[in-house]
């Protein structure tokens, strides 16, 4: 049986996993504006809606914190997002430790004998998969223990990112953000350092093995 069990800092986990970042917010934008529509989602526990301290402006972007993980989920799932008369980037707060990046790729590690259908079946229970592989030795055939899985949108792959570890038959895998060449260029060059949805801990290296 395959479920998408978080284990280790569960807590914190169930934090991130109810909290958004909103990029691209007008400067003119309310506090009330900003709030009363994320409102429509769930309940909020918690927003921060960045300003200027000379002006009063919004800086742009801003965090939402639900009450319930599923509020989050309605919100991502009811893209694309317009406040005051202006479209605005809404994803999950992911974060520093994490590549910020978006993608719709995750490296798998730490998996058990299985094969590539086993492994499309169970994380398509939760989001459409594009592309599936579980890489196996070309003498032996055994499984090497890690693939990749490719999904239609990158909120699937930040949520996953967030878990982390997850249950797949038995046993946890981790799961993180299969970065290209220029994405990991990038984080290496302290690209990350621009990006406000981020937030936490200093950022580790990212990528996945080679």
């Amino acid at each position: 049986m395959a479920s998408w069990n978080k284990s280790g800092d569960g807590d914190d986990v169930e934090l991130i996993l109810r909290k958004l970042f909103v990029g691209g917010i007008k400067p003119d934008t309310s506090d009330d504006q900003f709030r009363n529509y994320f409102a429509k989602f769930g309940d909020i526990e918690d927003y921060v809606h960045i300003r200027n301290k000379q002006t009063g402006q919004s800086k742009g972007f801003g965090f939402v914190t639900y009450s319930a993980p599923d509020s989050v989920d309605k919100c991502l799932a009811a893209k694309p997002h317009t406040i005051n008369q202006k479209d605005v980037d809404v994803k999950r707060a992911v974060p520093k430790d994490q590549p910020q990046e978006r993608c719709h790729k995750i490296f798998v590690g730490g998996l058990p004998e299985t094969n590539e259908a086993e492994l499309k079946s169970f994380f398509e229970k939760h989001a459409k998969v594009t592309q599936c592989q579980f890489k196996r030795d070309q003498n032996t055939g055994r499984g090497r223990g890690f693939g990749f899985v490719s999904f239609e949108d990158s909120d699937t792959v930040d949520k996953l990112v967030i878990l982390k570890h997850i249950e797949f038959n038995g046993k946890m895998i981790e799961c993180k953000k299969a970065l290209d060449v220029k994405d990991k260029q990038h984080m290496n060059n302290g690209g990350h350092n621009q990006n406000p949805s981020v937030y936490g801990a200093p950022p580790a290296a990212a990528g996945y093995p080679p």
